[in-house]
């Protein structure tokens, strides 16, 4: 996009300087005369460290040199031109030093190999495509410094699953540009059909002349549409109005939670490590005792008595580990505590006051009680828990994120109280979730709560539920009948997409006219009942005797 081509406002670059060449070691790179433009590299390059006072990396100076795998840049340097590295497939590491203000066009594209990539807090600028096609790539930070992205920064990037921003972007491309490219041609925020996509396709050098069945084009944009379902972008503090109203789409957002949490931090420092005390484990804990800093891959641990605070990722990736004993005092697990600790399928919640981000993703717990419920559960704090088949819990306060149990396949079994909305994406991907049950206090239905779950076949809408937004429901594919109560409840015409076998949606009486208008797609199926007020309230769970140890914890539905 011309807007986001914004070189020419850092650099005034001298295009006509005298150019001096330098052959090192069999292969040639070219400065100019006072050295400070890096002008090209030719030749077999393994290794190469950029000599300091060049502020410049000009274009296409490293262009498909596919044995580099490690450049080294000075921290002089202040611009890196449009595709300085492109084609650098064999390139597995970049640290862009401090003084970098501008990042330009397709400047890593195609770096295969990259898994890491650090931004200085002084880039202020991120061209088009600048990392397109970072097969390897997974997670990124945006340093505060960031002001403009351009289209498509990380298109192509098929393993990206974590984005962190740390301040405000003033200006960001089509976000949708990450994944432009399907099978059979681009995507450009919305699906490109018929003469539009032939006009694309062209566009960027697609051949044409092969016919390709449409429908079949359709599910695989779909496909890669789904393959970033669960991209977490992560943003500051206090920020979600912003930036809902900056990335307007249907992908995953996070919010990032603030550093300090009840005057204590949870974040451990290198200096907090340094400073640490070690037990007979390996685990480091603070020195005045009360936070545990640092894990240890052992297959079952007990926390010290005392210990207020599990901090961010201390126990992240710890595979081994598959039991761990919390003493009354821990009341704080920090983001990504106990991440992919694959083995983990035991620990007591009872007295844990704030859970935050991705706090449990990817681990084997089969079961989750909270007798007292938490003051804060962060995004996708327990998401991706293929294991997890029943979960009861008292959320009493407001302060819940998104997609808490996305993608827990084998979820059955749900209940909840005091639960004022369902929000968005929730139980998205939960494909044996087989009922759920509303209890009165449920206002709001979020959007792609529910997306997914195939194995849903009938809903009770309570009658103080007073909105259902936008795919809340979509492709519940098994999902056959729908009771609403409330005839005054506002519905996205989108909440029930993709629901094929839905063959009745029972609404109150003399709302007909108004919810076909709300969700034309099925005017047919509605059926307008006598309904009462009380025969749409739902019982909450008042009491239940749970033995984590156990393998029977069905619901009973007198308990409702």
């Amino acid at each position: 996009m011309d807007d986001f081509n914004l070189l020419e406002m850092f650099h005034n670059l001298d295009e006509t300087a005298e150019e001096n060449n330098v052959t090192i070691g069999g292969y040639l790179v070219e400065y100019n005369q006072d050295g400070k433009k890096l002008i090209q590299a030719v030749g077999s390059i393994n290794v190469f460290t950029i000599k300091d006072g060049t502020t410049i990396i000009c274009k296409g100076a490293f262009s498909d040199i596919e044995s580099l795998e490690r450049i080294i840049i000075p921290d002089t340097v202040t611009c890196i031109e449009d595709y300085a590295f492109q084609g650098c497939c064999n390139l597995n590491n970049i640290i862009i030093p401090k003084g970098v203000k501008t990042i330009g066009k397709s400047a890593f594209e195609g770096c295969g190999k990259l898994k890491a990539i650090e931004l200085s807090d002084t880039v202020e600028f991120i061209g088009e495509r600048a990392f397109g096609c970072c097969h390897s790539l997974e997670k990124i930070t945006i340093p505060e410094s960031v002001k403009i992205m351009g289209d498509g920064v990380f298109d192509g990037c098929s393993s990206l699953k974590t984005i962190i921003f740390e301040g405000i972007i003033e200006k960001i491309g089509v976000i949708d540009g990450w994944m432009r490219f399907g099978k059979y041609g681009p995507i450009c925020g919305e699906y490109l059909y018929g003469e539009d996509w032939e006009r694309e396709m062209t566009e960027y050098g697609y051949d044409i002349d092969h016919h390709y069945d449409e429908d079949r084009l359709k599910e695989e944009l779909e496909e890669e549409r789904l393959k970033w379902r669960n991209l977490k972008i992560l943003i500051p503090f206090g920020e979600e109005e912003y930036y809902s109203k900056l990335l307007n789409h249907y992908y995953v957002m996070k919010t990032a939670q603030p550093i300090d949490v009840h005057n204590y931090s949870l974040t451990a420092t290198d200096e907090d490590i340094k400073n640490g005390i070690v037990d007979e484990f390996g685990v480091v804990y603070s020195k005045d005792g009360l936070r545990l800093l640092r894990g240890k891959n052992i297959i079952q641990y007990r926390i010290q008595d005392g210990v207020k605070a599990i901090c961010d990722e201390a126990f992240t990736g710890c595979e081994s580990l598959k039991s761990v004993k919390l003493p009354k005092s821990v009341s704080h697990i920090g983001n990504g505590a106990f991440r992919g600790c694959k083995s983990l399928y035991s620990i007591d919640l009872s007295y844990v006051k704030y859970i935050g981000q991705i706090a449990f993703e990817d681990t084997s717990l089969n079961k989750i009680f909270f007798p007292v419920s938490p003051e804060h559960i962060g995004d996708y704090a327990f998401s991706n828990c293929k294991k997890l088949w029943y979960v009861v819990c008292f959320p009493n306060s407001n302060q819940q994120g998104i997609g808490i149990f996305n993608n827990c396949d084998n979820l059955r079994n749900v209940g909840l109280s005091n639960v004022n909305q369902i929000h968005d994406r929730t139980f998205e991907g939960c494909i044996s979730l087989e009922y759920i049950v509303f209890p009165d206090s449920v206002k709001s239905i979020g959007i792609c709560s529910f997306n997914g779950c195939k194995s849903i076949k009938s809903i009770l809408i309570p009658y103080y539920v007073n909105e259902i937004k936008h795919y809340a429901f979509k492709d519940c594919t098994s999902l056959v009948r729908v009771s609403i109560g409330n005839p005054n409840i506002q519905i996205e015409s989108t909440a029930f997409e993709g629901c094929v076998a839905l063959r009745e949606i029972e609404i109150p009486q003399n709302t007909k006219t108004k919810f076909r208008q709300m969700i034309p797609n099925y005017k047919d199926i509605l059926i307008e009942r006598q309904i009462e007020k009380e025969c749409m309230r739902v019982r909450v769970i008042k009491h239940v005797n749970y033995d984590l140890s156990g393998d029977d914890m069905s619901l009973d539905p007198k308990l409702w």
